[in-house]
């Protein structure tokens, strides 16, 4: 019988129903307990304010991820309404043993319940406190885009400074060898000055190249007066290439002014080298305008690469890194927020019995019991079915077993029957024989014997 009594309030007020149907208890029991009204009320409110605490936060992640208001508040309806019924789920299937203490037993029930509180407590309280330093995020992002953008610069200018050097040796490097026409020109002193400066620059660009390698092996800031030291021999030894690149140049003249197929070949291989340098100036004058307008060239970049919720993540780790009190108040509001979500679960696991709890039991009880008897009443139909059926299986089987002895007796009687009148045949048969010729009959016998 229900424990339930009809006879209580029928309405808890609009407030308290409210609460009590967010903390998903039976109103129609409860309301015969009204000493237990605030403290499911309660229950009811942590549910219902940690649900809207995940629809906050839900809306704001969706927000910076896809930066669209409409969207972020229907995922953020859906985010609280599902932390809602998870919380719900949790704590009305949490197992207590009615004290106010907190036992091993609860603890180990509880603490998967526990363990999915505390995660979804952190997924509420990141986005939040994400919305919670926006300004300091946004400039920490700001820091971060100016970092990435210096360093898109730098490999620019190392282009443009490689781009400078090659001009620069293309500059300064002498035409090109150009084979001497005549035995005449191949044999003249000018023609064997000219090899020998071209010697000379090989062995110089060599010397050139070895400082280089040096000057890259070198900290400027470790090893600051060995690299000083160093560039000044690079500029020492450039300057001396200079020198003989314009000899070179002038002896090349000579030749040119004595022979006009050879000045035909140099002005060629001038015209071939001006080309190069044209080329290469263009690429230098591309790369300055790229570099002077980085801030516009790579904003769409930048903006794709810092505008999504990892980059304000990584933002936020970055100043919790730097800044001690970003880290302390971080921290202190994930705790705030892992607290408020297995508030509820503590709390049933801590709350003592009462009224309600105990009509729910004997409520439950009564229906378990209710349960019981119908399964009961059930099986017992069952059997009875069953044995009326194996009885009356077994009525079957006794009469086809007095049906088939009737039948056998039947059988009997009439084979008896019939054997009876086949000797009877048999007997007059044989003293018809004995009557008509009994020495015949006799013999007959014998030979058969």
């Amino acid at each position: 019988m229900s424990q339930i009594d009809n006879n209580k309030p029928k309405w808890g007020g609009l407030l308290n129903e409210f609460l009590w149907m967010c903390a998903g208890i039976n109103r129609k029991i409860l309301l015969q307990c009204p000493t237990d009204w605030a403290k499911y009320a309660g229950q009811g409110g942590l549910i219902l304010f940690t649900a809207l605490m995940a629809m906050l936060s839900g809306s704001f992640a969706f927000y910076f991820i896809f930066q669209d208001v409409s969207w972020a508040i229907v995922f953020g309806i859906f985010w609280g309404l599902l932390i809602f019924n998870l919380d719900r789920f949790i704590v009305n299937t949490m197992y207590s043993d009615g004290k106010y203490t907190i036992s091993w037993g609860e603890i180990g029930a509880g603490l998967p319940r526990l363990i999915i509180a505390v995660f979804i407590g952190i997924v509420i309280s990141t986005p939040l406190e994400l919305k919670i330093f926006e300004d300091e995020i946004n400039v920490t992002i700001q820091e971060l885009k100016q970092i990435k953008l210096k360093e898109y610069t730098q490999n620019d200018q190392k282009t443009l400074d490689n781009l400078r050097v090659q001009w620069n040796e293309l500059n300064e490097r002498p035409i090109e060898d150009v084979i001497a026409i005549t035995t005449e020109m191949r044999n003249s002193d000018t023609y064997q000055e000219l090899l020998a400066k071209k010697r000379e620059i090989i062995s110089k660009q060599s010397e050139v190249n070895q400082l280089k390698k040096t000057r890259s092996g070198l900290d400027p800031y470790k090893d600051s007066l060995n690299y000083r030291q160093v560039e000044t021999q690079i500029k020492v030894a450039n300057k001396e290439l200079r020198v003989l690149n314009s000899q070179c140049n002038q002896l090349n003249s000579r030749l040119a002014a004595g022979d006009n197929t050879y000045r035909i070949a140099i002005e060629k291989a001038q015209a071939k080298k001006d080309a190069e340098l044209t080329r290469l100036q263009s690429e230098i004058d591309e790369k300055k305008d790229m570099i002077n307008d980085s801030e516009k060239k790579y904003a769409e970049i930048l903006e794709k690469e810092f505008g999504g919720f990892k980059t304000r993540m990584t933002a936020y780790q970055t100043m919790k890194q730097n800044d001690m009190t970003t880290r302390i108040v971080g921290l202190f509001i994930t705790l705030l927020f892992i607290i408020i979500e297995v508030c509820p679960t503590i709390f049933r696991m801590m709350i003592a019995s009462g009224p309600y709890d105990c009509l729910l039991d004997a409520e439950r009880h009564a229906k378990k019991v209710s349960s019981m008897k119908v399964i009961s009443d059930i099986n017992d139909d069952i059997n009875t079915e069953i044995q009326i059926s194996t009885k009356k299986n077994q009525e079957r089987i006794a009469q086809e077993i007095r049906n088939n002895k009737e039948l056998l007796q039947q059988l009997s009687a009439v084979q008896s029957e019939i054997l009876s009148k086949a000797i009877a045949l048999w007997r007059e048969e044989e003293l018809a024989k004995v009557n008509e010729n009994p020495s015949a009959y006799i013999k007959t016998n014998k030979q058969q014997s």
